[in-house]
């Protein structure tokens, strides 16, 4: 699925939806909506300690560490998330081609 442009709703407006619509479907997307806008300055903050620990080139095992704590907290994003439809990758026209 291809999303069009659209304007993402305010956090005021997902207010205003959770007191008028008391459908747990409805509850449940705006919840969603909320989690994901929560997960991501958390995921933000991984990926600038990252930098920083790049940048000042701190021992390679605690850059490993640092990158693990990103990957897993990106992988639980991904996994709360179930299914995320990706359309199938087109290989580069230059790309060898396997044979089978």
């Amino acid at each position: 699925m291809i999303l069009p442009p659209f304007k993402p709703p305010k956090y005021e407006e997902l207010r205003s939806w959770w007191l008028r619509y008391e459908s747990d479907d409805v509850r449940r997307l705006i919840l969603e909506v909320q989690a994901q806008r929560y997960a991501l300055p958390e995921i933000r903050t991984l990926v600038e300690q990252c930098r920083i620990a790049a940048e000042n080139k701190q021992p390679l095992d605690q850059r490993v560490k640092q990158i693990n704590k990103l990957l897993r907290e990106i992988d639980a994003q991904i996994h709360r998330a179930d299914k995320i439809y990706r359309p199938t990758p087109t290989p580069h026209p230059n790309a060898p081609r396997s044979r089978a």
